[in-house]
């Protein structure tokens, strides 16, 4: 009976460093998830234009990836099967030649919605389409292109407050009334679609035999370090949660949870190693 494992992992904080986001102290562990066809896929608040560029730089070029706190799905190389299955469902968008499965809302009502409430009721706060380049740049750490092809939202927009904790509550009870949710990320809240990054590993485990034909078991893997990963976690047949240096773990209700002892790319490289050995008892000729 062959168990076919499926690594959904965070980046910032997780498999990037939380202030550099370097991964570099991750490759070890990508190279073997990779000699072990054990597929990574990223699941992350970060834009479809930030992870097309980190999937070279990740040799994970053709691996689907999860964007914007799990309001798509991109699949940069579909099979025939799956395509079949998906391109006349309303779910289904091709851009930029990109096959993707949208879970969430587009930007464009989050943002004019956002602009409404914050007229009408004087909420303080500032969101990414208040924000100049330069000032993403302050606020990130991220280098001139990055910060650019963060700005390139489709699903999501970010946003601070600067208001009492009370007007907070009132503010994501609103959005909810109009279809939308709020979810705390490691530097932003996130305004989107009523998606958490757990909506992919449902649609892997919904198409197990197209992704994985000759797969027995679909086992679900999830790595992340943050209170908008819990769903994720929570869904994973593992949960693995990294330590964070400007946060706790995240609150998980899997039983089937561990915790790893570095930080980060460091944390992410320690426990898919050792979750790789324990595979090898196994799958030794793997």
């Amino acid at each position: 009976m062959f168990e076919q494992c499926v690594i959904f992992t965070d980046l910032d904080g997780t498999l990037l460093n939380h202030y550099d986001y370097s991964w570099e102290p991750a490759c070890k562990a990508l190279a073997e998830a990779k000699r072990h066809d054990i597929p990574v896929v990223i699941n992350t608040s970060k834009t479809r234009a930030e992870v097309n560029t980190l999937l070279t730089r990740l040799s994970l070029n053709k691996q689907p990836f999860v964007v914007e706190n799990g309001s798509a799905i991109i699949f940069p190389d579909i099979s025939s099967e799956l395509l079949g299955k998906i391109q006349n469902q309303p779910q289904y968008q091709l851009i930029d030649d990109q096959h993707v499965w949208v879970f969430g809302e587009s930007r464009a009502s989050l943002c004019n919605w956002l602009i409404n409430i914050k007229n009408e009721d004087g909420y303080l706060l500032e969101s990414y389409q208040d924000w100049s380049t330069e000032t993403i740049i302050s606020k990130t750490g991220l280098t001139e292109s990055q910060a650019l092809e963060s700005q390139k939202k489709e699903f999501s927009e970010p946003f601070q407050w600067f208001d009492t904790g009370e007007k907070l509550s009132e503010f994501i009870l609103k959005a909810q009334s109009q279809g939308y949710s709020v979810l705390k990320g490691g530097r932003f809240f996130h305004l989107q679609g009523v998606v958490t990054k757990a909506c992919a590993l449902d649609f892997f485990s919904t198409h197990k035999d197209v992704l994985f034909p000759s797969a027995d078991i679909l086992k679900l893997i999830a790595l992340g370090d943050n209170q908008n990963d819990v769903d994720m976690l929570n869904r994973a047949d593992l949960a693995i949660c990294i330590k964070s240096p400007v946060n706790e773990f995240p609150n998980v209700s899997n039983s089937q949870v561990t915790y790893s002892h570095q930080f980060g790319p460091q944390g992410w490289n320690e426990e898919v190693l050792n979750l790789i050995k324990r595979l090898e008892i196994y799958y030794p000729n793997n």
